[in-house]
C-alpha cells in the first residue's frame, strides 16, 4: 500500500455491547467519540500525547493499543514500518463497559487505511478494518458498531461477520458511568459453563425482538427486548451497585442493562428528552446507587462509525 499523506486524523465512537439480550452479539454506537492525530516520522520512534482519559495512565509506547494495532494492520497492509507522533483525544471512560479497546483498535487499524487514502465509507474498505479489528480484541461486538456506527449484530464462522440494523431517530441513550473499573477478563470469568435451557431460550426471544424495538421506538418493546437471563446476573458480585441500579431501573419500567461487561449501565428510550423522564431516572438511581460515585450523560445513537481523513 502507498502512502499518499503525512497526516490523518480519526474519530471514534463509544460503544455499548449486549443490549441486555443479545450477549456477544449485539452491539450499539454511541456519539461520545476519541480522537486522534497520526502523524509519519522519517525516525521509527514513537511520541504519543494523550488528552483526557488515561492521559497520565496509558503508556506511552508501542504496548499503546492504539499504536499496536497501527502497526499490526501495517504488517496487514504491507506499509513499512516507520516511525509516528500521535496525540489523542480521549473522552471514553476506560474498562466501563463502554468498548475504549475497541476504540483504540480501530483508530489505529483505520489510520493506516487513511495514510493509503482509503475511503472509508467504501464497503471492502470498511469489511477489511473490521476483520482485522475483530481478530485483534478476539471478539466483534464492540468493533462492528465502531466501525459502522448504529446497531449490529455479529458472529464468527470463518471470519467474523456483521450486519446493521437501522435505529430510531428518536432513541437515546443514558448512560450511568461508575468512578470504577471492570475488566472484560474478569467479568467473563465469573459466567458459568452452562445455563438453564429455559434462560437460553428467554434470551433468544428478547434478542429477537432487539433490532425491531431499537427501530420502533416503542417503550414497551425496548423493555422487554433489554431483559436479560444469561450473564448480567452473573456478574453482579463483581459490581452490585451496578446490578442493583439495573433492577431499580427496570423496576421503574426504564429498559436498562449493563453497558457491555460493565460496570456502567446503560437506559434508552425514545421519551429522554422529557425533562421529567430525565429527573425521575436520576431519582430512582440516586435512590439505587451511591451518587458521589457516579456520572450521568445522555448520548445520541452515533450513526457514522469511525470516521478517517488526511489532516
Amino acid at each position: 500500500m502507498a502512502i499518499s499523506s503525512d497526516v490523518v486524523s480519526v474519530s471514534v465512537p463509544a460503544t455499548s455491547a449486549n443490549l441486555g439480550s443479545a450477549f456477544d452479539a449485539a452491539g450499539l454506537a454511541v456519539d461520545l467519540r476519541n480522537e486522534a492525530t497520526f502523524e509519519l516520522l522519517p525516525s521509527t520512534d514513537v511520541d504519543i500525547t494523550v488528552h483526557g482519559q488515561g492521559a497520565s495512565s496509558l503508556p506511552k509506547d508501542r504496548t499503546n493499543l492504539v499504536v499496536s494495532s497501527f502497526y499490526r494492520a501495517c504488517d496487514v497492509f504491507n506499509v513499512s514500518p516507520m516511525g509516528l507522533r500521535i496525540e489523542m483525544t480521549n473522552r471514553l471512560p476506560l474498562s466501563r463497559g463502554l468498548g475504549s479497546s475497541a476504540s483504540a483498535i480501530v483508530c489505529g487499524v483505520a489510520a493506516v487505511a487513511a495514510f493509503g487514502d482509503y475511503d472509508l465509507t467504501q464497503t471492502d474498505v470498511r469489511a477489511a478494518i473490521f476483520e482485522l479489528a475483530s481478530e485483534i480484541e478476539g471478539h466483534p461486538d464492540n468493533a462492528a458498531p465502531c466501525i459502522y456506527g448504529g446497531l449490529t449484530f455479529s458472529w464468527n464462522r470463518d471470519g467474523f461477520h456483521t450486519v446493521s440494523y437501522p435505529v430510531s431517530s428518536q432513541v437515546t441513550i443514558c448512560l450511568f458511568i461508575p468512578d470504577f473499573e471492570l475488566s472484560t477478563d474478569e467479568a467473563r470469568q465469573a459466567l458459568p459453563l452452562s445455563v438453564p435451557y429455559s434462560d437460553a431460550v428467554f434470551n433468544l426471544n428478547r434478542s429477537a425482538l432487539l433490532p425491531h424495538a431499537l427501530a420502533s421506538g416503542q417503550q414497551d418493546e425496548l423493555f422487554d427486548a433489554t431483559d436479560d437471563l444469561l450473564h448480567q446476573q452473573y456478574r453482579g458480585a463483581l459490581m452490585p451497585e451496578s446490578f442493583e441500579l439495573v433492577k431499580s431501573l427496570r423496576a421503574q419500567g426504564f429498559p436498562a442493562f449493563i453497558s457491555g461487561a460493565g460496570p456502567s449501565v446503560a437506559v434508552l428510550s425514545a421519551d429522554l428528552d422529557s425533562p421529567e423522564t430525565i429527573q425521575f431516572l436520576k431519582q430512582t438511581a440516586a435512590s439505587s446507587a451511591s451518587a458521589d460515585h457516579w456520572s450521568f450523560l445522555q448520548a445520541q445513537i452515533d450513526t457514522q462509525g469511525v470516521v478517517a481523513h488526511a489532516a
